[in-house]
């Protein structure tokens, strides 16, 4: 088989663009203590360090997009696929976005603002109260809450079959996307 012709898992491609599309940033909390480390003459490493975002993409237009996938590092080849092809139609790509998969570390709002700053959230198959959110959006109605616009958006999968529910539920997203996003086509 020619080299051109093979196709790459996405854990594969996400280490070998580690530095181009895969992201760690720090929580300010650990940012606060290695300053405060840095300045002492003996350094010493903090107890309970703050995690990391991982994330997939650049985050060039603040765009959040939280999914959670246990047993995957961020997020399955096929529904990354969908994902693009949704982002597309909005005029976004992989380095406007951060991918986040809340079973590798828990997301909390208040944590996700100050490292990463999103303009738009979106929650696939998450409910804003499971960040850490004191209140409830509907599905497929972008809300704005603390200078950011969230979208709730049902579970990948769904969107990948071929029903009449599931074209339901694509257009509703598309007319939700094309508000929050201000697409025109």
């Amino acid at each position: 088989m020619p080299f051109q012709d093979t196709i790459l898992p996405a854990f594969v491609l996400a280490d070998l663009y580690a530095n181009s599309l895969i992201s760690d940033i720090m929580i300010p909390d650990a940012k606060a203590t290695q300053k405060e480390t840095s300045k002492s003459p003996t350094i010493s490493a903090p107890e309970n360090p703050s995690p990391t975002y991982r994330f997939l993409g650049k985050n060039e237009k603040k765009v959040s997009v939280i999914m959670r996938y246990p047993g995957d590092p961020y997020i399955p080849e096929d529904h990354l696929q969908l994902l693009i092809k949704i982002l597309s139609a909005c005029k976004l790509n992989l380095g406007d976005v951060a991918i986040l998969n809340d079973a590798v570390l828990k997301v909390e709002f208040s944590r996700l603002k100050e490292a990463l700053e999103p303009a738009f959230v979106l929650l696939f198959d998450i409910e804003p109260s499971e960040i850490g959110l004191p209140l409830s959006f509907p599905g497929l109605k972008p809300q704005g809450y603390d200078g950011c616009k969230f979208l709730v958006i049902p579970a990948i999968e769904t969107l990948m079959v071929d029903t009449e529910a599931a074209l339901t539920t694509k257009k509703l997203l598309w007319d939700a996307l094309k508000k929050m996003f201000a697409v025109e086509r």
